[in-house]
């Protein structure tokens, strides 16, 4: 295991996440305020009809991803051929059957059950067919896109994704210097990003990895029924995650209209932001927990397993404190006026991310050793219960927030049965994952919640507080981190290579 090359690609995927968070951030409000509450209510809603069949592309990915990592470890490249060839024969023919499938479905339910004003339903029809043919572009990209990350090329993944954000940034910007809808103008726009995007990663994929350089479309008979089978198990997991985000903004529609859409897809905006920020460590990791797994190290496997959700967790209490306790600010100078309601769906929802963090690299193993079968089946009918019982309880109490607390109630118990069913399939030991990678973070989070708490309560609302929040929960987590949350040969790691950077900028200075 490469200890340096997981910091280094850490290192690109934050730098990356902190380039898309804030150029995600400020095109949102760009957004706003070109197509207005309404129509952004519109294009999230309608957008998520297709995103909700996104499912499928995200299950084959990561089998692509574990295929390709998998074979890499082994070192078996004309296994490794044979897995790439098969993953693009069979996500062209996937592609094109979702694409009917989505035609038919997504008609029906824009044009028959959700709530749009008459006057914009020409221009959300518009919006439908360019997600539509957009969703087609990524699915058929997602082979190249996985064998960038199961290479670890982290950096080109970064450079691409800021190519895409600073793109999508620039079509909002053109909206006010075009005329036209701005609600058709932007979904054209970012199909011909789509687009962009694909031809980048083939390029690159075509020029630099070995198994992409030519393709034949085949499926090999055991290859192809390893990864459907694979992703068969898988789907239900991304199903279940898809109908949790997407199923509550149907309902959310259906019960309050687009202004409640508006406020969920600035919420989920910021859960996704936040989510990014954790998965960069998950995202760095899991290649090489694949790799060992397949060389059967299945020690230095579980350290790093253990090691990476305690990173995770530890960065995560840095930006979510301060931001649950000053997120009506942050709101207010990101966007303005926003549906009151946002702020106690944010602050749900950042709760509920908190919680399912702390199991989510198990599935890292899971997935390594091909046992989704049990896990998939109960952990994911726990958040396919969110939908139904929100739409039930909605009919007898008409809160929005009603939805988000079924969802944090439902992430407890995920967590809980995942941990469980992980104990029983691939022998992790609970009493060391809480040890090792839950007790130090867990109690810091305790000591940092209050103290944050206190701070801000001498302090009068305004915008130099939230600097000075963020500062003094930053600058005392850090410190906290420091001394508890790392382990000593960590620290000593982290000493030795600042000392090594320093001393290797003098000599060549020198």
């Amino acid at each position: 295991m490469d200890n340096r090359r997981i910091a280094r690609n850490s290192f690109l995927l934050y730098v990356r996440m902190l380039f898309l968070t804030l150029v995600s951030l400020y095109t949102s409000r760009i957004l706003i305020s070109s197509l207005g509450v309404q129509d952004y209510g519109i294009y999230n809603v309608v957008g998520g009809i297709v995103v909700i069949f996104s499912f499928v592309s995200g299950s084959l990915s990561s089998a692509v991803q574990r295929f390709i990592s998998f074979e890499i470890g082994k070192k078996d490249f004309e296994r490794l051929k044979e897995v790439f060839d098969s993953s693009i024969t069979i996500f062209t023919i996937i592609g094109l059957l979702l694409f009917i499938l989505i035609e038919l479905f997504g008609l029906y339910m824009l044009n028959f059950r959700l709530n749009i004003p008459e006057d914009r339903m020409l221009a959300a029809n518009w919006v439908f067919q360019f997600s539509v043919l957009t969703f087609f572009i990524n699915i058929i990209s997602v082979p190249y896109n996985s064998a960038v990350i199961a290479h670890e090329k982290m950096d080109v993944y970064a450079y691409v994704s800021i190519a895409e954000f600073t793109l999508k940034l620039i079509a909002a910007l053109l909206l006010n210097h075009i005329s036209g809808d701005n609600l058709i103008l932007y979904s054209v726009l970012i199909f011909l990003i789509a687009i962009f995007v694909r031809i980048s990663y083939k390029t690159y994929c075509r020029l630099h990895l070995i198994e992409c350089k030519s393709v034949c479309l085949r499926v090999g008979k055991a290859t192809g029924k390893a990864i459907l089978s694979y992703s068969g198990w898988n789907i239900i997991g991304s199903l279940a995650t898809i109908l949790k985000q997407q199923g509550v903004n149907l309902v959310q529609n259906i019960f309050f209209g687009p202004v409640v859409n508006t406020a969920h897809a600035i919420s989920m905006q910021i859960a996704s932001a936040l989510t990014m920020f954790t998965n960069n460590v998950f995202l760095a990791t899991r290649p090489s927990i694949t790799k060992l797994y397949a060389c059967n190290e299945m020690q230095k496997m579980w350290n790093l397993v253990f090691s990476s959700t305690r990173y995770a967790l530890l960065l995560f209490i840095i930006v979510i404190i301060p931001l649950y306790y000053e997120i009506p600010m942050v709101l207010n100078l990101w966007l303005g006026n926003v549906p009151p309601i946002t702020i106690g769906i944010v602050k749900l929802l950042l709760l509920s991310i908190s919680v399912e963090i702390s199991c989510s690299q198990i599935f890292a193993v899971f997935q390594a050793s091909n046992k989704l079968r049990t896990v998939q089946i109960f952990s994911s009918s726990i958040i396919l219960l969110i939908v139904p019982a929100s739409y039930f309880l909605l009919k007898a109490d008409n809160n929005p927030l009603i939805p988000y607390i079924v969802w944090l109630v439902c992430s407890f118990l995920f967590t809980i049965v995942t941990l469980m069913i992980a104990h029983i399939e691939i022998d992790l030991n609970i009493k060391k994952y809480f040890v090792q990678a839950l007790f130090r973070p867990i109690c810091i989070a305790f000591v940092v919640f209050p103290c944050t708490y206190w701070f801000i309560s001498v302090l009068d609302t305004s915008p130099i507080r939230l600097i000075y929040t963020f500062f003094y929960t930053s600058f005392l987590s850090v410190i906290l981190i420091m001394l508890f949350g790392l382990t000593r040969n960590e620290m000593k790691f982290i000493i030795k290579s600042i000392k090594n950077k320093i001393y290797g900028n003098i000599k060549k200075n020198s």
